[in-house]
């Protein structure tokens, strides 16, 4: 867990793993860090196929400035990025495989996702509750995902902006 850190780098060469082995662990904890880069890592839980797993896989709470690039981040994880209250921008990523949402979100703050893929992950991909967070994907692939809709959420009064542009879906259960 990263626990009020500012100006961290964890920056790999594009093959560097931050695994877990139990399916019940969260892969990467992050509270309340300002300005945190994960860079070229790849990040996911390494169990057997036939086994479960019942957390995320990078946890983002009260965090500003957070940026991911180059990063794989993989199941079973429940869910890619689950992010409360936090500012992130993710790049030239993939999230996939991941048996429930590739991206869960609570309260307050913005993602911006750019040329990044999501794949085969459980649906609806985006859920997003106690909303008020905005979203922007940009030049992105949504491919093979399973569920009723790209986006839910759990209380319409609350959802913030959602923007899109030049993003490709292709093979999701919702189309």
């Amino acid at each position: 867990m990263l626990n009020g850190w500012e100006n961290l780098s964890l920056i790999g060469d594009g093959s560097t793993r931050l695994l877990v082995s139990h399916e019940k662990a969260l892969v990467l904890s992050v509270y309340g860090c300002d300005n945190l880069l994960l860079y070229g890592l790849v990040l996911g839980h390494d169990v057997p196929p036939e086994v479960e797993c019942s957390e995320a896989v990078l946890s983002l709470s009260y965090c500003s400035g957070v940026r991911v690039i180059g990063c794989d981040l993989f199941g079973c994880g429940l869910v890619g990025i689950q992010a409360s209250n936090t500012t992130l921008t993710v790049q030239n990523s993939a999230l996939r495989d991941c048996s429930e949402h590739g991206v869960l979100w609570s309260g307050e703050g913005e993602a911006v996702f750019e040329n990044c893929s999501f794949l085969r992950n459980g649906g609806p991909l985006f859920y997003i509750y106690n909303g008020g967070a905005g979203f922007t994907l940009t030049d992105c692939i949504i491919q093979d995902n399973m569920g009723s809709a790209k986006r839910a959420y759990f209380d319409e009064s609350g959802a913030g902006a959602w923007n899109e542009t030049g993003t490709v879906e292709t093979g999701n259960d919702w189309q």
